[in-house]
């Protein structure tokens, strides 16, 4: 690992080997900011011209200049430079937004699963876990969707505890296999005292968030790697497109056809969503998971009577029952 700030030499036990992808090198330098990044000839390629973004995406030279060297910036407070060529990130930050855990948080669950899906394998924004016969549920959702609290729960039961945000899935002959990309578990005070008991201790996850970062084997069972056996996609109960407070049942429906592969899509990581290559790898090889493992389209209140009800519902879909 490089370390070019020597002011962050103390960091370095949390910002660990565990955040950064395969021959990839971590340095520090400067803050790249929105109008520094567009007075140095970078241009915005996603989301373009929206200054309200949490996230923007800059590239040398704009669209259609190639792998060249990409910016990730986030909210004009932090910056990760990506030389590819050299697999070289370097963070930058404002003062006063460079604390360990923000940093090793936009790292880990942002920055590394963009990188490994611009390498090619397709990494989907969920959590897994494995059954107790050794098959994998994936659950997807964005932030908020609940993903960590019900991995927890699963895990709760016995099943074997993957990672609760960013999974990767590689192909083995008939079967598809999910892997973590980073061990661990970030939940909610209530939800971690629920199900990990109030002496479960965690670390900040980020300055922005009441969540805290659980290490693996921390009272669960965990698990590394599993075929697939059943993907959910986790959205809470919708009545004309506003949410039901208080709604109690679970609602559970198969997805077909081509809404199966789209669904995958819009739940993955793209280090570059205007690289047509890229685009076209992930479409295929999320076409090749709707092929070959049922997706579910799993509803429910976000209510913690509800999880043994969940918990049971997810096991057996996973393991093929009805």
């Amino acid at each position: 690992m490089i370390v070019d700030d020597p002011r962050q030499i103390g960091m370095m036990p949390i910002i660990d080997q565990h955040s950064l992808p395969d021959g990839w090198s971590l340095g520090f330098g400067p803050l790249q900011s929105r109008d520094v990044l567009a007075a140095g000839g970078y241009s915005c390629i996603w989301p373009a011209h929206d200054d309200r973004s949490e996230q923007t995406l800059w590239r040398a030279g704009g669209r259609g200049s190639g792998r060249g060297a990409l910016v990730i910036n986030f909210w004009d407070e932090v910056s990760a430079h990506l030389d590819r060529a050299n697999r070289i990130i370097t963070l930058g930050y404002a003062d006063g937004c460079g604390d360990a855990h923000t940093l090793e948080h936009l790292l880990s669950d942002q920055i590394a699963p963009r990188l490994m899906a611009g390498d090619g394998l397709l990494v989907l924004h969920g959590g897994a876990v494995a059954s107790l016969s050794g098959r994998g549920a994936v659950l997807l959702g964005p932030s908020g969707a609940g993903k960590s609290t019900l991995c927890a729960a699963l895990a709760a039961t016995g099943m074997g505890l993957i990672t609760d945000d960013a999974v990767g899935v590689t192909f083995a002959g008939a079967e598809a296999v999910v892997q973590g990309l980073r061990p661990g578990l970030r939940l909610l005070p209530d939800a971690a005292d629920a199900l990990l008991g109030p002496d479960a201790f965690g670390r900040d996850v980020a300055y922005f968030t009441d969540k805290k970062r659980f290490a693996p084997a921390a009272k669960l069972n965990n698990a590394s790697t599993a075929p697939i056996g059943a993907v959910f996609l986790l959205c809470r109960p919708v009545t004309g497109g506003q949410r039901v407070p208080g709604r109690r049942e679970v609602l559970c429906a198969r997805v077909l056809g081509a809404q199966t592969c789209m669904a995958l899509v819009e739940n993955s990581f793209s280090l570059d969503p205007t690289d047509r290559t890229e685009a076209k790898n992930r479409l295929r090889a999320a076409a090749k998971l709707a092929a070959m493992v049922p997706v579910y389209r799993l509803s429910y209140a976000h209510d913690f009577a509800l999880l043994p009800e969940l918990t049971a519902l997810v096991s057996r879909l996973t393991e093929g029952q009805k």
